[in-house]
C-alpha cells in the first residue's frame, strides 16, 4: 500500500470553465485524487465543487514525443485529434459530469510534484 502524499495538481481543459484549482489534492493508493475547484470571478461568496480524478495510466515521454511530432507535422487539430484518442482516467465534479483525461504527466520539481493532466 502506498503512503499518501501531497501533490499539486494542474488542471488543464474545457471542463474547468471559469474555476481555479484552489487546494492541494492527497493521493490514495487507488490513484484517485480529490481537490476544491473556486470561481474565479469576483463574486463575494465564491462558489466551489469538489473534483475527483482518477489516474487509470499516465503518459509515458514516447506520448509526449509522439503528440510533440503530430503537432509539428498536423498544427493544433491534429494535435487536439490525437489527444482525444487517448484514455488515462476521469475528471469528475462531484454532482456534475464526468470528463475522460487524455494526458497526465508527472513533473518533478524542488518541493515535491506536479501532476499535469489534460482533460474535456
Amino acid at each position: 500500500m502506498k503512503s499518501q502524499a501531497l501533490v499539486r495538481l494542474t488542471v488543464a481543459g474545457l471542463m474547468m470553465g471559469g474555476f481555479i484549482l484552489a487546494a492541494s489534492a492527497v493521493a490514495s493508493a487507488a490513484e484517485v485524487y480529490t481537490a476544491t475547484l473556486v470561481e474565479q470571478r469576483g463574486l463575494r461568496e465564491p462558489k466551489k465543487a469538489e473534483l475527483t480524478i482518477s489516474i487509470e495510466q499516465y503518459s509515458t515521454e514516447e506520448d509526449s514525443v509522439r503528440l510533440q511530432a503530430v503537432f509539428d507535422e498536423q498544427g493544433s487539430d491534429g494535435l487536439m485529434q490525437a489527444i482525444r484518442e487517448m484514455s488515462r482516467g476521469s475528471a469528475t465534479v462531484v454532482g456534475g459530469q464526468t470528463s475522460a483525461i487524455h494526458h497526465v504527466r508527472v513533473r518533478e520539481a524542488q518541493g515535491g510534484s506536479s501532476i499535469i493532466i489534460v482533460t474535456e
